[in-house]
């Protein structure tokens, strides 16, 4: 009874990302997701529907856990599809010891019996996350049954290295392309499980977030789409900042960096950065 859960509105927003301030993902590099200047309208390039959980004590009104709920449409055995998306789980260290968790899930479930057709939910946990690893998948009572999937490997691709230049038929997106581009990442989208389904409309309403068509670029094999990428900077709505580092890399990093610096491979940027 010393809490109460509900659906956050933009009122909560500051709180919202002063929760995020507060709890960085622990780790030898410890981050910090944040989502300036508005938490809500960072939601709006992760689905169609968004809902943001919140614990709220009671006595003071101050929220102390947070998790979002997003409905997005990906391809699910190589057709379109409503699935849900699990995010953004933070709860203050305060209240990590008691049942918080389990009654935020009950309160997801009765959000989910309300009427929706979700088939099943979707969570991304960092491998160094061992905090959240442990609290999701221990079959605790209360907590729905996580089934690992698989693993997401991101490519770090350093930038200001001189590269060596290709042949190739490479250019930059333009607006007349845009359906083409489209229509290039639904046939590839669908041959691969889970992966966002992108129409017209979509990357269009998308310019608003900083990736315009002019942002893509396109490989070419014989006049045919072999390829695309975009480059989307995503910094004026959603950050990761370096919190802390572990003792050992606190210790090796001015090393590290100076050789770095040599040998063009990226440095590691000071806490805070």
């Amino acid at each position: 009874a010393e809490f109460k859960f509900e659906l956050a509105s933009e009122k909560d927003d500051a709180d919202l990302r002063d929760i995020l301030r507060r709890t960085p993902m622990q780790g030898m590099v410890s981050l910090s997701f944040l989502r300036e200047p508005s938490y809500f309208k960072a939601l709006e390039v992760e689905g169609f529907s968004s809902q943001v959980i919140v614990a709220r004590e009671r006595s003071t009104g101050r929220i102390a856990a947070l998790g979002t709920r997003t409905i997005t449409k990906a391809y699910v055995n190589g057709l379109p599809a409503s699935v849900g998306f699990l995010s953004n789980l933070r709860i203050l260290p305060r209240y990590r010891s008691g049942t918080i968790l389990a009654r935020g899930y009950q309160y997801l479930r009765e959000l989910h019996n309300n009427g929706s057709k979700i088939p099943f939910y979707l969570t991304t946990i960092m491998s160094g996350n061992l905090s959240a690893l442990t609290a999701l998948t221990a079959k605790r009572c209360g907590l729905p049954l996580y089934k690992p999937w698989g693993r997401l490997i991101t490519a770090v691709i350093p930038t200001g290295r001189k590269t060596r230049a290709y042949a190739a038929d490479i250019g930059r997106g333009r607006p007349e392309q845009l359906r083409e581009i489209a229509g290039f990442l639904r046939r590839e989208g669908a041959q691969k499980q889970f992966y966002p389904v992108y129409e017209e409309e979509d990357l269009l309403a998308l310019k608003g977030k900083n990736l315009a068509v002019e942002n893509f670029f396109i490989a070419r094999n014989n006049g045919d789409i072999a390829g695309v990428i975009a480059r989307w900077d995503q910094k004026s709505f959603r950050q990761t900042k370096i919190h802390d580092y572990h003792r050992a890399i606190k210790l090796l990093r001015p090393f590290y960096n100076a050789v770095a610096k040599i040998s063009g491979y990226p440095h590691l940027p000071p806490p805070g950065a």
